[in-house]
């Protein structure tokens, strides 16, 4: 097996992507699965809950699809169903004639009647379904599930852990970080003789045909780039709203390594995964300004550039790129280098003001703020001088476009003849 095979464990496309109860005999590739698995904050709440579980207690164990509840609830099965029934896919119906809601309802029922715990994996979608169902069975369960979904106070006999509640990316100071996605691509790329990957990849580097994956591979250790990726994934997650599971950063670092062309450009390309197809929008390969336009008019009229004639020869000795990369490429390899300032060549960091935007920054650092704030931090004090001096400044000068004469604690609502009608602030 070569280092591409090794990484099909990776792909939403294996039959590895999905945990199920009924474990097969282990082979290669399970080892290599093995290796992949992180545990989350999650998972210790689940743990912990699971261990002072009581007969009549239910665990909604909640997410999208993707986001692992069956390798959480599938890890802990075999160890804990003496006590607790485990349902670990919600979601469906195994017998044709029957949905998803009437197996829930059998699951209740048989909790009902038998003194045992019950652990759900559910998707929050179904979750939903299932509360605003017409069956005026299990009552008490649904109205559970409504106050959970309303963010109101339930019934101690009944726990949900949703992976919204446990985030993934962290924005502390301005700096972005993701724990969770730095160690799965650490049990990917870390250069460690632990990692089983690491052995394929020391194989294939003698091999010419894989020069552009074992090239990705190494720009994937680098620290920095791992930053600027994560980076990315906030952006898709905050701009775009895109959901990020799991299995979904799995297939994105098997798309991203594995990809027709260099790492810089398999991010920018597209392709079949919805988190590159979301990061094709922040294409630094198309921004334009003055210092860009010059670097690619320069490049395109071969001028002589001996620092950046080290640059290239740099990267090419350390990542085994070669030199002959286009305009577009070039700039975004730029991007993925810009926090490194670790290189022997700092031409790349001359460029790192044009990847910056001021409103993007602005708004990760109100997002982090809000999702830190408990009412008692600075975030409070700072997220209060954010909307007085900024948002309601903003919102009044809008909202007075056409009555400019009116002071910053008076809003203007219509007109009525000679009279303007007012709000106060």
């Amino acid at each position: 097996m070569d280092l591409r095979e090794a990484l099909g464990v990776l792909s939403k496309a294996s039959p590895f992507a999905v945990a199920t109860a009924n474990e097969l005999a282990e082979t290669e590739l399970d080892e290599l699965k093995k290796c992949l698995y992180v545990k989350t904050d999650i998972e210790v709440a689940f743990e912990k809950k699971l261990l002072s579980l009581k007969s009549d207690e239910i665990i909604f164990l909640c997410g999208s699809s993707g986001d692992g509840k069956s390798e959480i609830l599938t890890k802990y099965k075999n160890e804990h169903e003496r006590y607790a029934h485990f349902h670990l896919d919600a979601t469906h119906s195994f017998e044709p004639k029957r949905n998803a809601i009437d197996t829930l309802n059998d699951i209740f029922t048989q909790y009902s009647d038998n003194p045992r715990a019950l652990v759900v994996g559910i998707n929050i979608d179904m979750l939903g379904n299932y509360a605003r169902g017409e069956d005026a069975s299990h009552w008490d369960t649904k109205k559970a599930i409504n106050s959970f979904l309303d963010g109101e106070a339930v019934d101690s006999r009944y726990t949900f852990l949703d992976f919204e509640s446990f985030p993934k990316f962290i924005i502390k100071d301005g700096k972005v970080s993701s724990p969770f996605f730095s160690c799965l691509l650490d049990n990917v790329v870390k250069d460690d003789k632990e990692n089983k990957f690491r052995e394929y990849f020391n194989k294939s580097l003698s091999e010419p045909k894989e020069r552009i994956l074992t090239s990705n591979y190494l720009m994937l250790r680098n620290p920095h780039v791992q930053s600027v990726v994560i980076e990315l994934l906030l952006n898709a997650r905050i701009r775009k709203d895109q959901f990020v599971t799991a299995r979904m950063l799995l297939d994105f670092i098997y798309c991203i390594l594995t990809g027709p062309e260099y790492l810089f450009d398999n991010l920018f390309n597209g392709g079949d995964n919805e988190l590159l197809e979301v990061l094709s929008d922040f294409d630094p390969g198309v921004i334009r300004n003055q210092k860009l336009d010059l670097f690619v008019l320069h490049r395109t009229l071969e001028l002589e550039d001996s620092d950046f004639q080290k640059f290239e020869a740099l990267v090419s000795d350390k990542f085994n790129i070669p030199k002959s990369l286009s305009q577009q490429s070039i700039v975004r390899l730029f991007y993925l280098l810009k926090d490194d300032n670790t290189l022997d060549n700092s031409y790349h960091i001359n460029f790192k003001g044009s990847f910056n935007e001021a409103p993007l920054q602005k708004y990760k650092e109100v997002w982090g703020a809000h999702n830190c704030c408990c009412g008692e931090s600075v975030d409070e004090k700072w997220l209060n001088d954010f909307y007085s001096e900024i948002v309601l400044k903003a919102i009044n000068k809008y909202a007075n476009r056409s009555a400019p004469y009116l002071s910053k604690n008076e809003f203007y609502l219509s007109s009525h003849g000679s009279c303007d009608l007012l709000g106060l602030a």
